[in-house]
């Protein structure tokens, strides 16, 4: 497994690809291996791999996955895994982050559930899974 968080989204949600988007331009800009976080569409080979299908069918939902020191996988989902995103890139991002946890899980969850019903409608459905760029490739894991 991959030492740095991987971010696991639905490649087809518009508000998935965009968080994606956001995190890539303000996590630690400039040589790939300087980057925080690494993608992987829930959709994805990378997916299949690390996360049980009832994990991979929840398209509703990101999860992020991170390696602990002794192997062990450790995996946040839903408001969790949006503060780990924020805390690991950073800077004032990583200050809304532990901000955001003193808000008690079960409140930001359900504000989550609201934007992961109504994402299409937000942003729409794309027609194809993320497909990264030339500067992603090294990002976005397949």
């Amino acid at each position: 497994m991959e030492t740095r968080p991987i971010v696991y989204f639905d490649g087809f949600c518009g508000v998935c690809n965009s968080v994606v988007d956001f995190l890539i331009l303000r996590d630690h800009p400039g040589e790939p291996s300087q980057r925080r976080l690494l993608y992987s569409t829930l959709q994805g080979e990378t997916a299949k791999k690390y996360l049980t299908d009832r994990e991979r069918a929840d398209l509703d939902t990101v999860i992020v996955t991170r390696e602990l020191a002794n192997g062990e996988i450790e995996k946040f989902k839903k408001s969790d895994a949006i503060l780990l995103t924020l805390e690991e890139i950073g800077g004032a991002w990583g200050a809304l982050a532990m901000t955001g946890s003193f808000v008690p899980r079960f409140l930001r969850d359900f504000v989550y559930d609201i934007v992961a019903k109504n994402r299409f409608k937000i942003m729409g459905k794309k027609e194809h899974c993320r497909i990264p760029t030339k500067e992603e490739r090294d990002l976005i894991l397949p």
